[in-house]
C-alpha cells in the first residue's frame, strides 16, 4: 500500500518517489515496494537510492529502479550498506559502500575510488556522463588532525 511514511525494521522510511508535471507524483519501486529514499535521477528516467532489502530489514541496501522496476542492489557482491547517490544519463551511478567511495558502471562492474595518502573515507557527490566523478576525502594529517579535502576523479 502507498504511504508517505513506513514503519520497518528499526526506523521509519519514506515512500521513493518521483514527481514530473505530465504525470504528477508517482511511486518508485524499490528493493521493497516502494520503501526507501530516492536519491538521484537521469534523463533517461532512472532513479537511485538506498533502503531496506526485502528480506532483510536491519541493513540497508543501494538500489537502482528502470523503467518503473527495481532491478537490483547495489553494492559489494549485492551486499548490505551502499547507496546510490546520481546516476549519469549512459548509466553510470556513485554512491557509498561502507567507507568507501564507489562508482558503478551501467552493467553493474564496481570501482573503488581511493583518495590521497592517508585517506581513511572518501565520499562521492556527483557523476557526469564523461566519467568525471566528485567528492570528498577525510585525511588523517601527520599531525593526527582530520582534514575533508575536494576531489575530482577522472574513471575514463
Amino acid at each position: 500500500e502507498a504511504s508517505p511514511v513506513h514503519e520497518v525494521g528499526w526506523g521509519l522510511w519514506p515512500s521513493a518517489y518521483v514527481w514530473s508535471r505530465e504525470a504528477g507524483l508517482q511511486y518508485v519501486t524499490t528493493l521493497r515496494g516502494n520503501i526507501g529514499s530516492a536519491l538521484g535521477i537521469n534523463d533517461n528516467g532512472d532513479v537511485v537510492g538506498w533502503g531496506p532489502h526485502g528480506t532483510d530489514d536491519e541493513l540497508v541496501y543501494g538500489w537502482i529502479s528502470r523503467r518503473g522496476v527495481a532491478s537490483s542492489s547495489l553494492g559489494f557482491t549485492g551486499g548490505p550498506n551502499s547507496v546510490g547517490m546520481k546516476i549519469a544519463s549512459n548509466g553510470l551511478i556513485v554512491g557509498r559502500g561502507l567507507n568507501e567511495g564507489v562508482l558503478w558502471s551501467a552493467n553493474g562492474a564496481m570501482l573503488m575510488l581511493p583518495g590521497p595518502d592517508g585517506t581513511i573515507s572518501t565520499e562521492v557527490l556527483d557523476v557526469n556522463s564523461r566519467g568525471e566523478v566528485v567528492g570528498n576525502a577525510m585525511i588523517r594529517q601527520p599531525s593526527g588532525d582530520w582534514v575533508q579535502r575536494a576531489i575530482r576523479w577522472r574513471v575514463y
